[in-house]
């Protein structure tokens, strides 16, 4: 039996056509995996007993398929045949490593940190918003967002202290101006 968040879920998923679906094992059977993650997600035996839990729930997954899409939106992969023709040349990324930082009588100083603090993101991102070293340098705003770029850790997103974020050592992603 579902309660009411499901309910309301079937009967506007994919304009109405799963309206019928009655439980759990219904929704797998339709072999919509995302209608299926919704109805699990909103199970009172998942703990989703209020309105605003449910809403919670939903809003966490469309920041997260919103976060895909950026993703998708930045692969540097435009078709199917141009990712099977890369498979043994993949596409240029760049290490990005974020050294976190804590303020110790007004000066941040850097910390040791026992978890993982790089994560690689598409060249052409990086090239994209920072041109050149200078604009890496120059745009630090710019440069603290890359933190929510590619697979980041978690803990680096949330990260609330002070820090810095650095291309990591012995590369160079910008390309050389020619000095003829």
């Amino acid at each position: 039996m579902l309660n009411p968040f499901q309910r309301a879920c079937a009967a506007v998923f994919s304009g109405g056509d799963f309206s019928h679906v009655e439980t759990i094992q219904q929704a797998r059977d339709m072999h919509d995996t995302l209608f299926t993650f919704l109805m699990i997600e909103l199970s009172t035996s998942e703990d989703c007993n209020s309105r605003d839990e449910a809403i919670r729930r939903l809003e966490a997954a469309v920041a997260d398929i919103e976060q895909v899409i950026e993703a998708v939106r930045h692969a540097d992969i435009a078709t199917i045949g141009e990712a099977d023709a890369r498979m043994t040349s993949p596409a240029r990324t760049v290490t990005l490593e974020f050294l976190p930082q804590s303020w110790v009588n007004d000066y941040a100083v850097a910390l040791d940190i026992d978890h993982p603090n790089r994560w690689t993101i598409p060249l052409s991102l990086l090239l994209e918003r920072f041109p050149t070293e200078q604009d890496w340098r120059d745009h630090d705003e710019d440069r603290d967002q890359m933190r929510y770029e590619g697979a980041s850790p978690t803990w680096i997103r949330d990260w609330s202290g002070p820090f810095e974020i650095d291309v990591a050592d012995g590369e160079d992603p910008w390309p050389k101006a020619d000095t003829e």
